[in-house]
């Protein structure tokens, strides 16, 4: 008789436990599956901000040659101008393959609506390099003002 109600108390107890377990194993691992996607998720977003930050401080960086060659007609500052344009070149090329987060999933849009402006800021610097006395010509500051816009 007790071996009856030692089978019955086991399959109760089994009966409960089971199924709990099943279900907590069912809800931690869809848990598991979730917190990945978002750890995925996150490093992607971490990735496009980053690129976009590098590519923020390339663009900044495109005006020290430009104010150098203005202000101090730095013989120096076109070239340097030009291997600052090259990067920034290169970062927009990458950024427009690259893969992004799936908020936007756009990068080639955002290449396409930033390139003719540093087409035009390029374009720009150009001309304002071509001459002879930037500071003092009307012709520097109406460019140094147009690349400002």
């Amino acid at each position: 008789m007790s071996s009856l109600i030692l089978r019955k108390l086991v399959l109760a107890f089994l009966l409960v436990v089971l199924p709990e377990a099943l279900i907590l194993g069912g809800v931690s691992f869809y848990a598991q599956r979730e917190l990945v996607n978002i750890a995925r998720q996150l490093e992607e977003i971490s990735r496009s901000l980053e690129a976009t930050r590098a590519l923020n401080l390339s663009l900044a960086e495109l005006s020290d040659p430009i104010n150098s060659y203005l202000l101090q007609a730095d013989p120096g500052a076109e070239v340097h101008f030009a291997l600052l344009m090259q990067g920034v070149q290169n970062q927009l090329q990458s950024c427009g393959t690259a893969l992004c987060h799936e908020a936007s999933k756009r990068p080639g849009e955002m290449v396409n609506v930033i390139s003719p402006d540093i087409a035009r800021v390029k374009k720009l610097a150009d001309e304002l390099f071509s001459l002879s006395d930037p500071l003092r010509s009307p012709d520097g500051i109406e460019i140094m003002t147009r690349i400002m816009r």
